[in-house]
C-alpha cells in the first residue's frame, strides 16, 4: 500500500511540475528570447508575468516584440506596419496591413470561432487580431476570451487526471479492503479543477460574442446610412439612400 501511496503521490507531483514548467516565449525584434507567461496584448504593451509567480505584471512595448510562442504551440507574429494613429477607433482612413483584410466586414460566431460573416470562413487568430485592432473594446473582450479558454482547458485537464488517480486509488483500496484518504483526496482535487473549468467554458464563448458584437457595432457607425422613400419633383415615386 505504501507503493501504491508512494506512485500516486508521484505522478501528482510530476503533473504540477509540468504544469507550472509551461511557458510562453517571447522573440524581441533585436534577437533576445524570454521565457513568460504572457497575460495581455494590447494596443501598445505586452503584459506578462515571470514562470511560476502571480504578480509583479511586467509589460514590453508591442513595437519591440516579433513573435509569442504560447505553451500550446500557437503563436502570434507582429509586423508593425499599423502605426498609433491608425489604431485608434472609428478613425476613417484604411488601415495599411500585409495581410490585405478587410476590416469593414461584419464578423460572427459559428461552432465557438470567430468566422467571417459573408463567407463563414472561420479566422485565424491573426487574422482576429487583424480586424479586432481597430476597436480596443471589442479588441480587450477577445483577448479576455482567449484568456478563459486556455484557462478552461487548464483546469479540465487537471481535474481529469487527479480524478482518473483518485477514482483508481478508491478501486485499488476497495478491491484490497484497505480504506484511505488519498483516493479521496485525489477525487476531491479534481472535481475542485473540473469546477472552475466548466466556469471558464462557459464565460470564454461570451467573451467572443461580445468582442464580436462591439466590433460590428463600430464599423456600423463608420459606415451608417438612411434609406428615404418620397415623391420625385417630376410627380414620380423614389427610394433615396443616404451615406
Amino acid at each position: 500500500m505504501k507503493t501504491k501511496h508512494f506512485l500516486l503521490t508521484l505522478v501528482a507531483f510530476c503533473m504540477c511540475v509540468g504544469s507550472s514548467m509551461a511557458q510562453d516565449i517571447i522573440y524581441f525584434s533585436n534577437g533576445d528570447e524570454l521565457n513568460a507567461k504572457v497575460t495581455e496584448i494590447g494596443i501598445y504593451e505586452i503584459k506578462y508575468l515571470r514562470p511560476g509567480t502571480t504578480t509583479p505584471t511586467y509589460t514590453v512595448p508591442r513595437s519591440d516584440v516579433f513573435k509569442i510562442v504560447y505553451e500550446d504551440g500557437t503563436q502570434d507574429v507582429f509586423s508593425h506596419s499599423v502605426s498609433t494613429s491608425n489604431v485608434a477607433y472609428a478613425n476613417q482612413s484604411p488601415i495599411e496591413n500585409p495581410t490585405g483584410i478587410q476590416h469593414d466586414g461584419a464578423l460572427a460566431v459559428m461552432g465557438g470561432k470567430i468566422s467571417d460573416l459573408s463567407t463563414g470562413r472561420p479566422l485565424s487568430v491573426r487574422e482576429i487580431r487583424e480586424r479586432l485592432r481597430i476597436n480596443p473594446a471589442a479588441y480587450g473582450a477577445y483577448e479576455t476570451g482567449r484568456k478563459f479558454k486556455r484557462l478552461k482547458w487548464g483546469f479540465l485537464i487537471s481535474g481529469i487526471a487527479l480524478s482518473g488517480i483518485g477514482i483508481t486509488g478508491l478501486m485499488i483500496d476497495y478491491s484490497l479492503n484497505e480504506p484511505s484518504p488519498v483516493g479521496y483526496a485525489f477525487t476531491g482535487l479534481g472535481i475542485g479543477c473540473l469546477v472552475p473549468g466548466i466556469i471558464f467554458a462557459r464565460l470564454h464563448p461570451k467573451k467572443y460574442y461580445q468582442a464580436v458584437d462591439t466590433y460590428n457595432r463600430g464599423i456600423q457607425n463608420l459606415s451608417s446610412y438612411s434609406l428615404g422613400f418620397g415623391i420625385t419633383p417630376s410627380g414620380g415615386v423614389g427610394l433615396a439612400l443616404t451615406f
